[in-house]
């Protein structure tokens, strides 16, 4: 007997840190583009035309997680380590920097998940408002 389909967790995670994954091993740079929403905690100045593009190499990225329902990853913008949160159903490619090789996803029509449990969103930041301290 099958599991309901609602019961298989999604794979896009799964295949988000296998073209990783080929990217360090074939020494490229992983790029990750996410489509913005509410639930995404970046720096929405970097947004054009509704996407993120993310450089998510361990040298530009050192704090990385791609889990089931949640990316968090740290990243530098002008020379500022700015932690980041969305959720992985918002994740539209992963590909290399160098040849563009990877996986585009469709966008998904799921339900955004709520904040991420153990405190993923950083304090005192509302989910889709970011503000810059300097």
């Amino acid at each position: 007997m099958m599991n309901d389909k609602d019961d298989i967790p999604s794979n896009k995670p799964y295949l988000i840190n296998a073209i990783f994954d080929w990217c360090m091993d074939a020494g490229l740079t992983p790029f990750l583009t996410v489509a913005d929403s509410e639930a995404c905690v970046f720096p929405k100045q970097y947004v054009t035309a509704g996407l993120m593009t993310l450089n998510i190499s361990p040298k530009a990225s050192p704090k990385c997680d791609i889990g089931p329902v949640w990316v968090e990853v740290t990243a530098r913008f002008g020379g500022v380590a700015t932690d980041m949160v969305f959720p992985v159903s918002r994740v539209v490619a992963i590909y290399a920097r160098e040849n563009g090789k990877g996986l585009n996803f469709d966008p998904e029509d799921d339900p955004e998940p709520d904040q991420p449990k153990g405190g993923g969103v950083p304090s005192g930041t509302k989910v889709g408002h970011l503000r810059v301290v300097k």
